[in-house]
């Protein structure tokens, strides 16, 4: 086999390293940016959920919470808004670890690759 041949083949199967860390990278980007994007509906969720709480306690307080119906609305009321509260704070800790995650598998797929590409022959 020619050596033109064999320096073609090798900067071939350099070029396609690059390419697949390049693809894995772009992928753990695209991957961190969704659950950050996760994250924005969540809290933005959190927060329309505490002000709309915060509004119907104020009309149960002008309606009068010596009405039995007002006081169990509002007593159910707080109990979805803690409720919700609790399930963002949940969902916020898995997104964190799911980012942990994926920050670590990504980079240790893209070590693993570079490693790879540093084992290929130069000529």
């Amino acid at each position: 086999m020619d050596v033109g041949a064999m320096t073609d083949r090798n900067a071939s199967a350099r070029a396609e390293c690059d390419r697949r860390i390049a693809a894995h990278e772009n992928q753990v980007d695209e991957d961190l940016n969704a659950l950050r994007q996760l994250d924005e509906r969540w809290a933005t969720f959190r927060q329309v959920m505490r002000e709309n709480v915060d509004r119907f306690e104020e009309s149960g307080h002008a309606v009068g919470t010596e009405n039995y119906g007002v006081q169990h609305d509002l007593a159910a009321l707080r109990e979805l808004g803690a409720y919700a509260e609790r399930l963002a704070r949940e969902q916020s800790e898995l997104s964190g670890e799911a980012s942990r995650t994926i920050r670590v598998d990504g980079e240790a797929e893209i070590e693993r690759l570079r490693d790879e590409r540093s084992r290929l022959p130069w000529d």
